[in-house]
C-alpha cells in the first residue's frame, strides 16, 4: 500500500495502530486477525476515497503491492496482459511499465493504445482471474517483500552488493523498486524534503547514533537537512570522542532510511 501515492496520508495513523498491537500482550492470532483489520480499513478507505475511477471488477488490485501485480501479468495471456495495463490502478500500472526496459516499456505502451477496447466478457474474465489466482500473486509480492526485509537486516556495506546482484539476477524488481528499496546508499537519492521528513519523524537520539558511524557523504547531507533548531546540538554530539555503537547504528539507519523513503 506505500507505493500507492492516495493511501500514504492513512498510513501514519495505521502504523501507529499497528504499533500498538504489536506492543499488547496478546496471541500471534490475535496479533494477526488485527493487522489483517489494519489492512483491509486502509484498503477500504482507499476503495471509497480513490482519486480514480477504477472499475468495480478490478478493484481488489487496490490493494495489491507491485509485486504482486507483476506476478499476475505474468500469468496472463497477451490480450489480457493489455486489458490489466488498461484498466488496472494508475499506480499499478506505472510501477510495472517502470521495471521494464526503455523499448521494451515504449513496445509496451504501444500495443496497449492500439489496442481495441475491453469486451465486458474480457473484463469479467480478467475478474475471475485475479480472483482465482490471487493468493498465488500475492505470494509472489510476499517473496518481493521478503527481499527488501534481507536487504534491510544486511550490514551498510553488503547492501549495494546484493542490490547489483539483483540487478543481474531479478533487474524488473530493482528498477520497479529502487527508490524504495531501504538501502543505506538510497539517502543519497532522495529529494531534500524526504530528509527533513525523516529528521522530523525519527528521534535525535537516532539520528546522533546512527551519523556517528555513516560515511562522510550521508552525514554532510543529512546535516544539511537537520533542522536549525537542532543542528548545533547535533554538530556537538558528534563532535564528542564517543565510539559509534554498530548495532545501535543499523537500527537507528534502518528507522532514518525507511522514514525516508516514506516521504518521497
Amino acid at each position: 500500500l506505500a507505493h500507492d501515492p492516495d493511501v500514504r496520508r492513512q498510513l501514519a495513523a495505521a502504523g501507529q495502530r499497528t504499533a500498538e498491537i504489536l506492543r499488547a500482550p496478546i496471541t500471534d492470532e490475535e496479533e494477526q486477525d488485527l493487522l489483517r483489520t489494519v489492512q483491509a480499513e486502509l484498503v477500504a478507505d482507499r476503495v471509497a476515497h480513490r482519486a480514480e475511477d477504477v472499475r468495480r471488477e478490478l478493484e481488489p488490485l487496490l490493494g495489491w503491492g507491485p509485486e504482486a501485480f507483476a506476478a499476475l501479468f505474468d500469468r496472463l495471456d497477451d490480450r489480457l496482459q493489455v486489458v490489466l495495463l488498461r484498466h488496472a490502478p494508475g499506480h499499478l500500472t506505472e510501477s510495472f511499465l517502470k521495471g521494464l526496459l526503455p523499448d521494451d516499456r515504449a513496445a509496451m505502451v504501444r500495443k496497449v493504445l492500439d489496442a481495441p477496447p475491453a469486451t465486458p466478457d474480457e473484463l469479467a474474465t480478467l475478474a475471475e482471474i485475479i480472483d482465482a489466482q490471487g493468493q498465488a500473486a500475492l505470494v509472489g509480492g510476499y517473496e518481493a517483500d521478503h527481499i527488501v526485509d534481507l536487504l534491510d537486516a544486511l550490514p551498510a556495506p553488503e547492501q549495494d552488493t546484493e542490490v547489483t546482484t539483483l540487478e543481474s539476477t531479478r533487474p524488473e524488481f530493482v528498477r520497479r523498486n529502487l527508490g524504495a528499496l531501504p538501502v543505506e546508499s538510497a539517502l543519497l537519492r532522495v529529494p531534500e524534503h524526504a530528509l527533513e521528513a525523516a529528521w522530523a519523524t525519527v528521534s535525535v537520539e537516532d539520528w546522533i547514533a546512527y551519523l556517528r558511524a555513516a560515511p562522510d557523504t550521508i552525514q554532510t547531507r543529512a546535516l544539511a537537512a537537520c533542522p536549525a533548531r537542532l543542528l548545533d546540538v547535533v554538530q556537538e554530539e558528534l563532535s564528542m570522542r564517543v565510539a559509534a555503537d554498530p548495532g545501535r547504528a543499523a537500527q537507528a539507519r534502518r528507522r532514518i532510511v525507511q522514514a525516508a523513503l516514506r516521504s518521497v
